[in-house]
């Protein structure tokens, strides 16, 4: 099994650059196929600013923002859809540092 982090504009664009993942409903709608990959939409994603905030009644919690775009989490297990996904440039397939989401019993994504 292969684990990766997809970044895309939006969903449609995700959908286009995954047509092996994804399987055209009877209304049109682009749902993604589970039998090759696991595929979890993750959005949105807020990662702390480093600033710190204080609420009405004197609490300090951190600032969150939202990251732009469009993310998935993908854990592939056929040889096709990996070959499939590494093939897609880099700006799609980001390493973060620390992902925000990541699967149960196996390595981080």
């Amino acid at each position: 099994m292969t684990d990766f982090c997809l970044k895309f504009t939006d969903r449609a664009e995700a959908t286009a650059a995954l047509p092996i993942l994804t399987v055209q409903g009877e209304d049109g709608t682009a749902s993604w196929r589970q039998d090759m990959a696991s595929v979890v939409e993750v959005d949105p994603i807020f990662v702390e600013t480093g600033n710190i905030l204080t609420d009405a009644e004197g609490v300090e919690y951190p600032e969150r923002e939202m990251l732009e775009g469009f993310h998935l989490n993908v854990r592939a297990w056929r040889e096709d859809v990996i070959a499939a996904i590494a093939a897609l440039p880099m700006e799609n397939r980001p390493v973060p540092e620390t992902p925000a989401v990541v699967w149960s019993g196996g390595d981080e994504v």
